[in-house]
């Protein structure tokens, strides 16, 4: 049996956020459970050890000093991945998880987004390849409250407190919109943090996890996101999802999923995970080419609908939020998914979105119950009526609506008829 590839997580932040900690935290408690950790350390601290400082790059030079970081960020992660692989074939029953102290796209903070575009055209990438198509998860350590927040771990930090909160910021708005991105904020003690933390990977390698899990809610009512946000100095991700069911021959529900944003697209294919006595195997997903993607098309399940949604992603108030618009087979069902810090934890929601209810363990809200739904709504949409957003329905023809109680009956006379629900 081939080896399951490598793991490969981007830890994030800004100054003093625990990514020294959790790196150990994690080498430690990863290595026990049979995983082989191999660790990418900071490349602009190895630069400044070895006598490359920043302030030897003063005004407009600060581009060439993140030149050189992503140069040597780029030829160590490279190096872990080449070594993942080849002790995969000879040790090919340990996994190899590979953890980044920073990614390539931190880099962009440091210099303007000409300079950083100008870096990655060199070694021929666009931000899709260097953030969303490199890292399979990436964890955003927050910077620690005031009082607590010094250079214990790294003797070359000289940045400011204000000037670390708004590299957090940036850095943070860096990455919002990644496929698996995770905000681990500072509300709570530094222990819950990297416990939080860790609980990511535990998640991603279907090992037990004691916190958090995502919180799914049905909303009725949806505010002005992008103004919402730049109100509180953020920036929303919008991405256009397209989840294509394949034929089933072994039961593991083979899908395909392209998804696309200003930047360009990428391509996966997902099989389901199978579950054991000892735990729930996560899906399996790997990263697929276009070609590939268009060629697996051609295996489409003709019984399934496609799933067509639009996704937006931002950070309010420390918290990472995914809103996800359906526009098929089930038009305009919005749901709002928010982590929660522990199981038993409530979960903020922002006062303007007006939710409907938490649908987390209502299997009908689940992609794979939506995309075999059969007959029921041809078309539903949002529109906008007097600053209030209402739920219009297109009917073709409506045969069954116990499955979706939450969607009541209109007037279906006519073909097309519009109906406020």
């Amino acid at each position: 049996m081939d080896p399951l590839p490598p793991l490969h997580v981007a830890l994030t932040g800004g100054p003093c956020g625990g990514k020294t900690s959790f790196l150990a935290a994690s080498m430690e408690h990863l290595s026990a459970r049979g995983y082989r950790v191999i660790l990418v350390p900071e490349a602009a601290t190895l630069l400044m050890t070895s006598g490359i400082h920043p302030r030897d790059f003063p005004g407009g030079h600060m581009a060439k000093f993140q030149e050189l970081v992503f140069r040597k960020t780029l030829s160590m992660e490279n190096e872990a991945i080449e070594a993942a692989d080849m002790l995969g074939k000879i040790n090919g029953g340990r996994r190899s998880i590979i953890l980044c102290d920073r990614g390539l796209p931190d880099g962009s903070v440091y210099c303007s987004q000409g300079e950083f575009n100008a870096i990655l055209r060199k070694h021929n990438m666009t931000m899709v390849d260097a953030r969303d198509a490199r890292y399979n998860y990436v964890i955003h350590l927050a910077t620690a409250p005031r009082e607590f927040y010094g250079s214990t771990t790294n003797r070359f930090r000289d940045t400011s407190y204000e000037d670390a909160c708004r590299a957090d910021r940036q850095v943070r708005d860096v990455w919002t919109g990644h496929p698996h991105f995770k905000l681990i904020g500072n509300k709570e003690d530094f222990k819950n943090k990297i416990s939080r933390a860790l609980t990511t990977i535990c998640r991603a390698l279907g090992e037990p996890a004691a916190y958090g899990g995502e919180r799914k809610y049905l909303l009725f009512e949806i505010p002005d996101i992008d103004r919402l946000v730049a109100e509180h100095g953020g920036r929303v991700h919008h991405s256009v999802v397209v989840q294509t069911y394949l034929k089933d021959v072994w039961g593991n529900t083979p899908r395909v999923r392209e998804q696309s944003d200003t930047e360009g697209s990428l391509y996966f294919y997902t099989v389901q995970g199978q579950s054991t006595t000892l735990r729930n195997r996560p899906d399996q997903e790997r990263l697929i080419s276009k070609a590939e993607y268009e060629a697996l098309l051609d295996d489409r399940d003709p019984r399934v609908h496609q799933i067509r949604k639009t996704r937006q992603c931002f950070v309010l108030d420390d918290q990472y939020y995914k809103m996800e618009m359906y526009g098929g087979p089930v038009f305009g069902v919005a749901i709002l998914s928010v982590e929660a810090s522990r199981p038993e934890a409530g979960v903020s929601i922002p006062p303007c979105f007006s939710v409907e209810r938490e649908v987390t363990y209502e299997k009908d809200f689940s992609d794979d119950v939506l995309a075999h739904h059969e007959g029921g709504f041809d078309s539903i949409s949002y529109i906008s009526h007097q600053g209030n957003i209402k739920k219009l329905l297109l009917v073709d023809e409506i045969q069954d609506n116990n499955r979706f109680p939450h969607l009541r009956r209109g007037d279906v006379g006519h073909p097309r008829r519009e109906s406020y629900l």
